[in-house]
This record gives structure tokens, sequence and C-alpha cells, in this order.
């Protein structure tokens, strides 16, 4: 097996240390679950999902839990160890109440208390803060609270690492609009969804971070599809501070297939079916891949200029996420001829870049008196941008809205930002501008989402 010290150099590099060699300033932090959160169903999936996502980076935690009618309390301790146990075996867990000054995450509905960050959702509206609270009206959706903890996650680490934390004390993430602090309630127009989405057959090209967070999130959702898994990477230690749905059994003693471990860590969701591929997309498409054979595509691998390479192979209604190096999580929705697709987005004349995820330039104290930029691995963001898409995948169940924004782009740093728009297709893309109408007719006309274009 690997050693706690081995453990956590290998997954602990920059990802944990800022880019500057130092440890969490922080002991530990809180998790504090409030007796009012519990009487929703959405608050089990988004605690358990909170204790996996802090557990990728803390040294200590400690999770205060509510007296709850018998019966209830224990499912929900068992599941936190079993997450905390994947997330990180040598984890010190403890079950009591933080410490007055321990930076902690609260899950509820109210205001927060001096060193805590408040999470929950109001209906379609994703909250966090760390002061006073508006009253929330209507009862969470379990994709925007999911989207909810992993904001809060990403207050709680800047506080943790005493980063700078200005800003506005309450964040209100309109999650139907796309916008911040709007004065129109999402969830009078819009009620949730009636069930866990059904999603088909769904074509998924990587299960890297972003990818395996959303897998780990739809099984939290209860989401039903087949879903044809495409990736070439395996596991690594390296991998596990920012992916939970992976743990230490899938990279040591054997760094296991991604595709192979997501099968594994589904096994007991009887309602989401994977079809592990190991290639690149390049190779799955020239051996296997058939236009008309899926409902849904996830496009969530980044290398290779593999987003304007699927966008040739005609696929039906795609949903792309991805993080960036500023604090950003971004979000398509990709269509081609009526809206702009992956080619309109990433055109295959422009170099590749070097791809830079999860990452933030953050001011850090390197030395008494001294500051100096880094650009740090940030373990919460691949999580905030699965988060994202699972909310939209929410919506799809919902049918299509008129004038619905199908870019979203979000800073999650000091200065909370989201910008929302409407594309249409780029005029000089090829794949838009040679799109034959009629071809998509023949192939997707009868697809489960073919009235989302």
């Amino acid at each position: 097996m690997i050693t706690e010290e081995e453990f956590l150099a290998r997954r602990g590099d920059r990802a944990l240390r800022l880019g500057y060699g130092g440890a969490c300033p922080a002991e530990g932090v809180g998790l504090v679950v409030r007796a009012a959160a519990l009487r929703s169903p959405a608050a089990f999936p988004a605690v358990v999902a909170a204790a996996n996502l802090l557990a990728r980076w803390v040294p200590r935690l400690s999770v205060a839990l509510p007296d709850g009618p018998d019966g209830t309390i224990e499912p929900l301790v068992t599941a936190i160890e079993e997450a905390v146990r994947t997330a990180n075996p040598f984890l010190d867990l403890r079950w009591r109440s933080p410490d007055d000054a321990q930076p902690s995450l609260a899950i509820g509905p109210g205001p927060a208390s001096r060193h805590e960050i408040a999470a929950w959702a109001d209906g379609w509206v994703a909250v966090s803060t760390n002061g006073p609270s508006s009253p929330c009206r209507s009862e969470p959706i379990t994709s925007v609270l999911l989207f909810a903890i992993t904001l809060g996650v990403g207050r709680v680490f800047r506080q943790a690492w005493r980063l700078s934390c200005d800003g506005p004390a309450e964040v209100r993430w309109n999650t139907w609009h796309h916008t911040l602090n709007r004065d129109e309630s999402s969830y009078e127009t819009h009620g949730p969804p009636s069930e866990p989405p059904s999603l088909g057959r769904v074509l998924q090209v990587g299960a890297g971070a972003v990818g395996s967070n959303i897998i780990y999130f739809l099984c939290l959702m209860g989401a039903s599809a087949d879903v044809v898994l495409v990736d070439h990477d395996v596991v690594k230690v390296e991998n596990l501070d920012r992916s939970l749905l992976f743990g230490l059994l899938d990279a040591v003693p054997e760094e296991a297939p991604k595709v192979e471990a997501a099968v594994r860590a589904t096994e007991c969701y009887a309602d989401l079916e994977i079809q592990p591929i190991q290639a690149k997309w390049a190779d799955y498409a020239q051996r296997s891949y058939r236009v008309g054979d899926f409902d849904l595509a996830l496009a969530l691998a980044n290398e290779d200029h593999v987003w304007p390479a699927m966008s040739r192979a005609v696929l039906p209604l795609t949903l792309q996420a991805t993080t960036d190096e500023s604090w950003g999580v971004a979000l398509g929705a990709h269509t081609p001829g009526t809206g702009y697709c992956l080619q309109c987005r990433f055109p295959l004349d422009v170099p590749v870049l070097p791809t830079v995820c999860a990452q933030g330039a953050t001011e850090i104290e390197s030395t008494p008196g001294t500051k100096t930029t880094v650009h740090a691995s940030l373990p919460f963001q691949s999580a905030a941008a699965a988060g994202l898409l699972a909310v939209e995948i929410d919506k799809l169940s919902l049918g299509p809205v008129e004038g619905a924004p199908n870019y979203v782009e979000g800073r999650t740093g000091v200065t909370e930002q989201v910008l929302s728009l409407r594309r249409p297709p780029t005029k000089t893309c090829p794949a838009c501008r040679d799109f034959p109408e009629d071809f998509w007719a023949t192939k997707y006309s009868f697809s489960r989402f073919a009235d989302h274009r």
C-alpha cells in the first residue's frame, strides 16, 4: 500500500500547497448540518457531497449533525464515513462541533456566524453567505443544492487559507437565468423537476475531474441513463484532490483505467449503466461511433483538440463544461445550425494552447510581510463546473426554454461574476455553415432532446 506521507506528498503538490510548499494554515475545517436542512430530501446527498469535497483537501474535518428522529441520522453518518474514507483514508474525522474560530460550512437556510459559510438552495437559486441571509421561500432542488455546496466549499477554502474574503456577504446565483442577486424569483415561474433526470443513451467523452464529478452528481440525483464513457487515462493519486468519484484503491497499488473505476464506483446505482471505453475520442470515433446512436453528448475531455473534433461527428444536443486558470467555470450547450457548436467555440484554425484547469491567481504571504502571487490549484473548482452541468441536465426534463442562455461563464473568486449569453451559430464555422438540416431531421428527430435545439 501507500503511507500517509506518500499519499499527501503525491496528492498535495500544487493543489493543496498553493504552489509555495506550505501546509494549510487552518488545522482543520468544520461541517455543520442544521436541523432545518434535514427536512428536505435534497439535504442528504448534499451533506455527503460536502463531506467528500472537504475531505479532498483538509487535514482534519469536524462534523456536527443535529438530533433527529430515530433512523434518520445513522444512514447519514454511514454515508459520510464512506465518502470520507474514499476521499482520504488518512483523514482525521471528528464527530463534534467545530471550534469557534474554525472555518466551517453550514448546510441549511439562515445566516452564518463569523467563521461560517452557509450554503443552501432556494428553488433554482444557489445561495452561499458568510453573514445575514435573505429568507428562502422554496424547497431546494438537488442539483442546485449540490452546486451551492461547491460554491460554499470554495469560500471555506479561502477562509482556511486566509485568502482575501472581500466581496458580497451573500451570493445568490440564479441558475435558471444565470445571474447574481437578481430580483425576480425563478421558482415562481419554473417549478422543480417532477422526477430525477432520465437521459436515455448518453455519450460522455472524458472521465477526468469534471467528467468523474458529473457521474458522481448524477448518482446522487438518482438519474437514469445508459452512458457510453470514453476516456484513455488512468486514475493517479494526484487526481484524488479534485475527483469525488475516485478513491485511493483506484490508484494504488495499480492505476486503474478511469472508465473501469467509474463502473466500480457506480455499481450500487442501478439506474445508471456505464459502458466503459478506454480510448481517445479519435480512436473511438473511427472504430465505433455512429451518428444517431445517442440522445445527449457530454464533451468533458480537453486535450488533442477533441472539442472541435467532436463537432464534426454531427452530435446530438451537446453539453460541455470546464474550468480555467482564473477561478472560472464555463458551460456551453451546443447544437449545429441553430446554436453555436463546439467548433464555433473552439475553431480548428486556432493553435492548441496548454490546458490549465481549476486554478486561480492567489496572493499569499510567502514570508512575514512579503506577499507573492501564485497560481494555485483549486480542489473544489472542477466540482463547481460539474455542479453547473448537473443543473442544466436537471432542466432538460422541463422541456426547451425559449431564449435560454447557451453559454455561461462564472468567476468564483473574491469577485463573484456571472456572464450568460444566447450565442447564434458562427457564420464562418464550417460545421454550422455546411450543416445538413435534413440530415439532423433524419437522424435525431426522435431523440429524447431533439426539441432543445
